[in-house]
């Protein structure tokens, strides 16, 4: 949502847009509709792990400012190295699939476990 507001944004605020202009605004509409579309929601979760879980830090206030969730994921045996963690891709993967198995699968994840007790 962030990257398609911006992209926005951008549009309605250049010279040739105009707010009265049924085909201008057209135009934004389908490129948002386009947008949500074809991305998938691996691409979307990864966007948004780029915007506000890495954002513009430089690699080592990243690895730590991002401790505890690198010892976590290290423990859980997802990473075996610090650096793994700025794979997003990784980490995307990571919080996509824990994502499926909690909706998809009542027998791993039944609906009444309680995740409050757990780093996991």
């Amino acid at each position: 949502m962030y990257a398609t507001v911006q992209d926005v944004k951008h549009i309605i605020n250049s010279d040739w847009f105009s707010k009265h202009s049924n085909e201008d605004i057209k135009i934004v509409i389908e490129m948002v509709d386009t947008y949500n579309k074809k991305r998938s929601d691996r691409e979307k979760l990864t966007l948004v792990l780029e915007n506000y879980f890495r954002g513009s830090l430089h690699h080592n206030a990243f690895l730590t400012a991002n401790r505890s969730i690198i010892n976590i994921l290290k423990e859980m045996k997802f990473i075996k190295d610090d650096k793994e963690l700025k794979d997003l891709k990784k980490v995307v993967d990571i919080i996509y699939d824990f994502i499926c198995k909690c909706t998809h699968s009542n027998r791993t994840f039944p609906v009444k476990r309680n995740f409050e007790n757990s780093n996991h």
